[in-house]
């Protein structure tokens, strides 16, 4: 950090602010709605780093939607240390060819059929805890389903 930078973390710290430079997932993505999405990518056994960590808990808990795409299933088990990390892993298939649309149109089936599970499959609630309209729902759910 430069010393500007010092000066205002130790400003805003002082006040109370959580403040992280450090951390930052691979690639911020913006859907074709405008809706942002961050994707961490990890390799082999790379795995998720303190300030990582730190920061994807940061970005979950402003309600922004997190992924890891890994290439194994078994990296990112809820970590003892850091219980309270929310992220959505979804393991990508490197002996198939996915286009990026492909990927995300499996990644949003899923976050779908994970929190109709939370919700035992109360539509309503679903809806709303993604941030989107019960009809955009249904839309999703019959585009996915039929």
């Amino acid at each position: 950090m430069n010393k500007i930078e010092t000066i205002i973390k130790k400003s805003l710290t002082k006040k109370g602010y959580k403040v992280l430079k450090n951390g930052w997932p691979d690639l911020l993505v913006a859907d074709g709605e405008g809706n942002p999405f961050f994707i961490e990518v990890k390799a082999g056994t790379d795995r998720l780093r303190g300030p990582q960590k730190a920061m994807l808990q940061m970005l979950t808990d402003l309600g922004l939607q997190v992924f890891i795409v890994a290439e194994t299933n078994n990296l990112y088990q809820q970590d003892k240390d850091f219980p309270d990390l929310k992220l959505y892993n979804s393991k990508i298939d490197i002996n198939r060819i996915e286009t990026i649309s492909e990927y995300l149109l499996r990644i949003k089936k899923e976050i779908i059929i994970d929190t109709l599970k939370k919700y035992n499959n109360d539509q309503i609630k679903t809806a709303d805890h993604l941030g989107i309209t019960h009809r955009q729902l249904r839309y999703a759910i019959s585009k996915f389903w039929h």
